[in-house]
């Protein structure tokens, strides 16, 4: 690794720790409280069913960004962008040493709300992936001797602490669009009214799993009016940290050279109430500074594309130089001065 990748982690990493999936669900079995969830549990994890490997839990601090961004000519940062919620497929960019990453709109709390019946993209995750609700246990448990556990994405001073899993299982696949035997999308508020047949019919058990990796980041929330510089800083310092933590944990899970793809989409715009089109040009300019190879932009609808590709024009166009290094806060101050209004919560 890198020696400037090896000096951020020794300066922010707050906790690693290991853990051996089948004994953390032995030990924090998730607690869910909802029916419908219960019902995606009891497909996901059968009675007597096998979790296997290992679990690689960590936290981090803010990490400090560099004055200036690099040029295109020395690296950019590819961008896809796909039509649809996560699919948690490879990536067919047929290059070796690989390690794809998922953003988890997380709560302050991490994965606060995954046991009762809200399910926006944070608890649509943990059901997909059932350990997670037993990683929050167990922080929960741990951080009664270790502060460091504390299950928090984000320090009471808004300062980011993002929290990053790697090697989890993903036992089932929850398909939320309507379909010809559901014709409500899952999402939300939909959820929780649900019969336990659309709940089943929207479900297919995975066996084997297939292993995510995972960021938790929580955005600003409930804004009025345009974006400040002092939040437009705070979204950066909070993606630019969790994306260059997911390089420095993918050293340690491939080794030297990975290739980093990160998956993320309208993080923050759903009840938060978030604009969707600076989320995406902040994301974007902070998987570059990381110097993430890949971002794979999930906009769930055609209305939310349109967005992101207003995002990438903006951030080719008018931020990015074609031959030179520009101070970071100049592009954030750019950003600024182009005046996005806050959105309105969706409510779910």
């Amino acid at each position: 690794m890198e020696d400037s990748l090896v000096e951020i982690e020794n300066k922010n990493l707050i906790v690693r720790k290991k853990f051996n999936s089948a004994k953390l669900m032995h030990d924090f079995p998730p607690k869910i409280y909802n029916n419908n969830k219960q019902i995606i549990s009891g497909i996901a994890c059968p009675l007597n069913c096998n979790h296997s490997g290992d679990l690689v839990y960590s936290r981090w601090s803010q990490i400090n960004w560099p004055e200036k961004v690099i040029s295109p000519k020395d690296f950019s940062t590819r961008h896809e962008m796909e039509e649809n919620a996560y699919q948690y497929q490879p990536s067919e960019f047929g290059i070796i040493n690989t390690l794809e990453w998922h953003v988890n709109f997380a709560d302050r709390l991490l994965f606060g709300y995954y046991g009762g019946p809200l399910f926006a993209q944070d608890e649509m995750q943990v059901a997909e992936h059932p350990i997670l609700g037993a990683i929050k246990e167990a922080m929960c448990s741990l951080e009664i001797e270790d502060s460091r556990f504390a299950p928090y994405t984000r320090n009471v001073d808004s300062s980011p602490t993002p929290i990053l899993i790697r090697g989890v299982e993903r036992r089932v696949k929850i398909s939320v669009n309507p379909s010809v035997e559901r014709p409500f999308t899952l999402y939300g508020y939909n959820f929780r009214r649900a019969s336990e047949g659309v709940i089943r019919n929207a479900c297919k058990a995975l066996n084997p799993p297939s292993i995510s990796n995972i960021i938790a980041i929580e955005a600003p929330k409930h804004g009025r009016g345009s974006y400040s510089l002092k939040t437009i800083i705070e979204i950066f310092n909070t993606a630019y940290t969790a994306f260059l933590a997911a390089r420095i944990e993918s050293y340690h899970q491939i080794g030297d050279a990975p290739h980093v793809i990160i998956h993320t989409g309208n993080w923050g715009t759903g009840a938060y109430g978030g604009n969707k089109t600076i989320m995406a040009i902040l994301q974007m300019l902070s998987a570059r500074v990381a110097g993430i190879d890949a971002l794979v932009y999930h906009t769930f609808n055609a209305e939310s594309s349109k967005k992101y590709e207003e995002a990438l024009t903006i951030l080719n166009n008018d931020l990015i130089p074609d031959d030179q290094e520009v101070k970071i806060i100049n592009f954030l101050s750019k950003i600024e001065k182009m005046k996005f209004k806050w959105g309105i919560s969706d409510g779910n």
